[in-house]
């Protein structure tokens, strides 16, 4: 009897010991802080501070949350977004739960938009309670001045438009008093790194405080979003940085953040009226070579042209990558005062040997009369997608795509690729739709396994608005890495329709072939997949830690075992 009950003991012990150490919150049971991950409620929430909320640092501010779950006490993290959710520092620990917490910030505080803090603590019943996450808020220096536009102080959220001109105006404090030139970057939630606005760009003698005004083309790339924010620092001089480039979020003694805001799109970015030359088209996709000397044209030809219309006296073209995560990803000049012909013009451009093996296009625009600031689109034209390679990386390394011509809903359809080549990572697909702006339409498979040559899908689950999303002008990009080089190829456009009574899988298919590039294929994997899906999600984190957690408890009990045994 006693030996029964020391075996139930032992046991019991080894369960209890594997249980803290395999439950999901170990990292609150080792090092007090919330998991990453997110916990959420229906009913609390946090209600201060609310989206867009700007705290200057060096001040006391109370964060304020309702709950359902009393706590025997409440602690408060703060947290980046930046691509993914990252923990910062602590806040306040042990405080009551009364429904607000009061701090004081430092006046070293790390400054920026895209902060979010956690609020939980223990209940008296055992584990843990947590209060979803708050929306992203600002901490800033209010040294360093204010934005004017995009968006004041205390002023209701505001907008700017892709693809046109618009003013970035703010007034800079004392913190810039040293500062002859300065740096604009842009920011969102969803990238890793900002991207270079200006470099450089002179504020002029005067002393700060001072009022400074820039002219920023937005580029047609940026999708939809209210996360975005601008950044502005002292320049170095050491070190200045090319408009595209990107960088890691930094934090000196001088710098000044906007508050978040939205960009918008509209159909003018698109003209129909506007038809390119030497792009290829939506359904005979053209690539381009590293070193390559191609010709772009184009022609703005609407209904009703007449003598008195005034045209464009000059243009600007732009080459894009359509996946975030490149220089070229908010577009780089190709050409500039391009002299407008006929309502048009034909420039010739010579690939570089650097360029990123990817998916491409071109836009073509230019003002009608004198240019407009902020509420006037410029005439605009968008080619289709160009895929550029590496011709002697293609040759080595052959991906060919066959999917169905149609893809109707409610159906299941299948993709499949031949490739005769170095073992790629992995597999990944995009949705590319040619009347989207910025054509890639959302990531759809990432990391599939090397060895494999299909996959299959719901069409509905391709769309986030199915019957709203139909049209005949979609494909897919195939990729992967060698190294660090891409390989992929772009599939033929393909129709995805309503669906029909008893209707299966597209018995015809239709291919498209492409190769590879050298180029900063890691950074595209990697962007696309958080484009179009966020980071990692919750489940799968959740998923793997419970898998290993099973294996390790089996190991547990069997060492429990042998020791009853021993015994």
């Amino acid at each position: 009897m006693f030996l029964n009950a020391f075996r139930t003991s032992a046991l019991l012990f080894l369960g209890i010991a594997a249980w803290f150490y395999l439950n999901a919150d170990k990292n609150i049971s080792r090092q007090k802080r919330a998991p990453i991950f997110e916990r959420t409620s229906d009913v609390d929430a946090i209600t201060a501070p609310l989206l867009g909320a700007s705290i200057p640092r060096g001040t006391s501010y109370t964060i304020k949350y309702t709950t359902t779950v009393p706590m025997v006490y409440v602690n408060v993290d703060f947290y980046t977004v930046a691509g993914t959710t990252t923990f910062l520092v602590e806040g306040p620990n042990n405080q009551t739960d009364s429904g607000s917490i009061t701090l004081d910030l430092p006046k070293t505080f790390q400054t920026g938009a895209n902060f979010v803090i956690k609020v939980w603590g223990p209940v008296a019943a055992g584990g843990f309670h947590y209060i979803p996450d708050s929306a992203l808020f600002s901490i800033v220096d209010p040294s360093a001045g204010y934005f004017i536009s995009p968006l004041a102080p205390s002023v209701s959220a505001q907008s700017m438009v892709a693809g046109r001109q618009q003013d970035i105006t703010f007034s800079l404090g004392s913190a810039f008093s040293s500062a002859s030139t300065v740096r604009i970057d842009i920011l969102n939630s969803l990238w890793p790194d900002a991207y270079n606005v200006a470099d450089g760009y002179s504020i002029g003698s005067l002393p700060a405080p001072c009022n400074v005004t820039y002219l920023w083309e937005v580029p047609a790339s940026f999708r939809t979003n209210v996360d975005y924010h601008l950044r502005v620092t002292i320049s170095d001089p050491n070190n200045p940085l090319k408009p595209g480039t990107m960088n890691a979020a930094i934090d000196t003694d001088a710098v000044l953040h906007s508050a978040l805001f939205s960009i918008t799109s509209t159909t003018a970015m698109e003209n129909t009226a506007m038809t390119f030359t030497g792009t290829g088209t939506a359904a005979s996709p053209i690539v381009w070579n590293n070193g390559q000397i191609v010709s772009i044209g184009w022609l703005f030809n609407p209904d009703g042209l007449t003598s008195t219309t005034t045209p464009v006296s000059t243009w600007t073209v732009e080459l894009y990558n359509t996946v975030m995560g490149y220089p070229e990803s908010v577009g780089v000049n190709i050409g500039r005062g391009v002299v407008n012909t006929n309502t048009g013009a034909t420039i010739s451009y010579t690939v570089p040997s650097t360029l990123a093996a990817g998916i491409y296009f071109v836009r073509a625009w230019g003002y009608s009369g004198p240019a407009t600031i902020n509420t006037i689109d410029p005439i605009s034209g968008i080619s289709a997608v160009i895929t550029v390679v590496n011709s002697q990386f293609a040759a080595a390394n052959a991906l060919t795509v066959s999917i169905p011509s149609v893809w109707p809903l409610a159906t299941t359809q299948k993709v499949t690729w031949v490739y005769n080549g170095q073992q790629t990572d992995y597999w990944n697909i995009d949705l590319y739709r040619n009347s989207v702006i910025y054509k890639q339409f959302k990531s759809i498979a990432v990391h599939l396994p090397n060895s494999t040559y299909s996959w299959s899908s719901l069409t509905d689950n391709l769309l986030d608005e199915p019957a709203n999303q139909q049209g005949n002008d979609y494909s897919l990009h195939v990729f992967g890495n060698v190294g660090t080089t891409q390989v992929g190829a772009l599939s033929s456009t393909f129709a995805i329709t309503p669906a029909a009574a008893g209707s299966s899988t597209s018995g015809s298919t239709s291919s498209g072939s492409g190769s590879g590039s050298s180029g900063s294929s890691s950074i595209n994997a990697t962007t696309s997949s958080s484009l179009g899906s966020t980071s990692k999600s919750s489940a799968a984190v959740v998923g793997k830690s419970m898998g290993t957690a099973l294996w390790i408890a089996s190991v547990v009990v069997v060492l429990g075992q042998l020791v009853v045994q021993m015994i």
